[in-house]
């Protein structure tokens, strides 16, 4: 309806490197409002750059990336694909932006998150490496 909140954008918060989002994620899921996630590539850090939050990206995130980079490749992705598949992840995010520069990295990203993954088990191990909070639960 007419000036009502239907949507929000959250970014840099609901990504592979950053959960603090979760309690926004599911207060927007209980009050059914959709979710628009950017900063899913960690200010590049996920995507092959150098820096997180516009700073050299400190040694235990850059452990924490290859760990997950490592995971990927286990489940037979990139890196940028979990990194896609996990912001999408909660059914209240319904879009989610990426920055590119060239056209070739649209047709990276729209390829990418077309493949398909074994999310279930992907997140469950995650939290097992303790790459994830235990506390979330996945059935978004």
């Amino acid at each position: 309806a007419p000036g009502t909140l239907d949507s929000v954008m959250m970014a840099g918060s609901w990504n592979l490197l950053n959960t603090s989002g979760y309690d926004v994620l599911m207060e927007c899921q209980k009050q059914g409002i959709e979710v628009h996630n950017a900063g899913i590539f960690a200010s590049g850090l996920l995507v092959g750059g150098s820096t997180l939050d516009y700073a050299p990206a400190p040694e235990h995130m850059i452990q924490k990336r290859d760990q997950w980079a490592a995971l990927a490749k286990q489940y037979g992705v990139t890196l940028p694909v979990l990194a896609m598949k996990f912001a999408i992840l909660p059914q209240v995010v319904t879009k989610i932006a990426v920055g590119v520069k060239h056209p070739r990295e649209v047709e990276l990203n729209v390829n990418g998150i077309q493949e398909r993954l074994d999310t279930l088990n992907v997140w469950k191990d995650a939290q097992a490496m303790g790459l994830l909070p235990s506390g979330i639960v996945f059935d978004l």
